[in-house]
């Protein structure tokens, strides 16, 4: 039974940046004898906002977007209207390159915006997690059920860090 690979990985916290840090180290193994090393690291800010600043820069974000989505929609609204629901003027009139721009723009953020509400739920999960952390040597139970607690911890936590 040949090994190809070794990964050696290790969680740091910075506390005055409050960042969670997994740092992992892999050798890889070739039949020839020669050792591939390959480092990664992969930081999670723990605390995304600090403080009402960073509400607002979202909130100016998703209000801009909306408004343009609601400009929008009242111009395709008002274009079915002035064509008398002719599908073929319509689209004629209202199909050009800075609406294309427009709707792209709209999806886009909209996107963005859902992949970072996937993203808040995923730190919280790992922010649970670290406060879930057994400490101290009798953190966990006694003898090898000690081991087996803090390794399941270690190992839910490179879960977590690795969905990020």
């Amino acid at each position: 039974n040949e090994t190809h690979r070794v990964q050696v990985s290790f969680v740091v916290y910075n506390a005055p940046k409050d960042v969670l840090t997994k740092v992992s180290l892999d050798f890889m193994m070739a039949r020839s004898g020669r050792i591939w090393r390959e480092l990664s690291h992969q930081s999670c800010v723990l605390t995304v906002y600090r403080g009402w600043e960073s509400y607002f820069w979202d909130v100016l974000f998703l209000t801009q977007i909306t408004i343009i989505f609601a400009m929008e929609l009242y111009e395709v609204i008002m274009g079915l209207s002035m064509s008398k629901l002719d599908r073929r003027k319509f689209v004629k009139n209202y199909l050009t390159f800075w609406n294309a721009v427009d709707w792209m723009s709209i999806i886009m953020a909209y996107a963005w915006l859902a992949l970072w509400f996937v993203r808040l739920d995923k730190v919280s999960n790992v922010v649970e997690l670290v406060q879930d952390m057994p400490i101290g040597i009798d953190a966990c139970a006694d003898g090898d059920a000690g081991v087996t607690c803090r390794e399941a911890w270690y190992s839910g936590l490179f879960d977590e860090l690795d969905k990020l």
